[in-house]
């Protein structure tokens, strides 16, 4: 039992020293970033899941309002509000940088090819900073998986169990996602 304590502390140290370099990948030239409304806080599960920015709670507790992940082979970014895929929000500090960032990270490629669904700000400021985005219908965006390394979307898009699948699938296999929702 002595021997698993070392052992487990390590396996601890490394989790935390992988998660603190893709951090810091996420936020490459990102200092502050836009509140909008009140960002909820996420609830991070697992090893692989990790804070990237924390907010202050009314009683002093830093809070994660966006979280990342791996899952599979795939990279997943959550933000705590619908309201960071906004323009107003995107044009606030470095949001619009973390939103880049994330897209880069999640798709695991400096030119990742993003899908947004419902988010038209989202994709006129990926396509204005170079990012190749395209807007996918909602009804049917799972047909056009293949074509994307990165899908932006709320989770309301998943109302049923296949898009529910397909989106597992899709990370599993290597897909990035981003989504923002109250946490």
């Amino acid at each position: 039992m002595r021997c698993l304590v070392p052992l487990a502390l390590f396996v601890l140290l490394l989790n935390s020293l992988h998660a603190a370099g893709m951090r810091e990948e996420l936020l490459a030239g990102v200092e502050k970033i836009a509140a909008p409304g009140a960002p909820g806080p996420l609830c991070l599960v697992g090893d692989q899941a990790f804070a990237v920015v924390c907010g202050e709670s009314n009683k002093g507790l830093q809070q994660a309002v966006v979280a990342a992940a791996e899952y599979g082979k795939g990279r997943i970014v959550l933000f705590g509000h619908t309201g960071y895929f906004d323009t107003d929000s995107l044009n606030k500090a470095d949001t619009g940088k973390l939103l880049l960032n994330s897209a880069r990270w999640s798709g695991r490629k400096q030119a990742a090819r993003v899908g947004v669904i419902k988010s038209n700000g989202l994709r006129e400021y990926l396509a204005k900073n170079g990012v190749s985005a395209t807007a996918l219908d909602p009804k049917n965006w799972t047909e056009n998986l293949k074509e994307i390394d990165t899908l932006c979307l709320s989770p309301d898009v998943l109302a049923n169990d296949a898009a529910r699948a397909a989106l597992d699938a899709f990370v599993k296999n290597g897909g990035g996602v981003i989504s923002a929702s109250l946490g």
